[in-house]
């Protein structure tokens, strides 16, 4: 969401994500979607713009894990005397928890090709 003012309080900047997640919430829910990871996209006055994720081993959905992971991803972010244009909030890495492979245990061994 792009604000119609900067955003210079911690405190406007959590209002504006639960309500932000409220919305990401109810659309995951209504198409039966989890996600691994969740991303917080800022954009600065100036413009620039970050991102910050964080990834959880079993998918997500509900708001209380998102909400919880948007915020600390934005408190990382150090937004204290930043002005912020716009907030976002978005969960990718669908689907089945992530399955650890045998080669990812034993280290780097090459496989051969032929």
């Amino acid at each position: 969401d792009t604000f119609a003012y900067d955003l210079t309080s911690v405190e406007e900047m959590n209002e504006e994500l639960e309500k932000i997640g409220d919305i990401l919430h109810d659309r995951l829910k209504r198409s039966g979607l989890k996600g691994r990871t969740v991303t917080l996209k800022i954009k600065y006055h100036d413009f620039k713009l970050a991102t910050r994720s964080h990834s959880f081993e079993e998918p997500v959905n509900d708001f209380e894990t998102i909400i919880a992971s948007a915020k600390q991803l934005l408190i990382a972010s150090n937004p204290d005397n930043k002005k912020i244009r716009l907030l976002g909030i978005s969960i990718s890495n669908f689907g089945y928890p992530r399955v650890r492979s045998v080669r990812e245990e034993s280290e780097t061994d090459q496989l051969k090709l032929f």
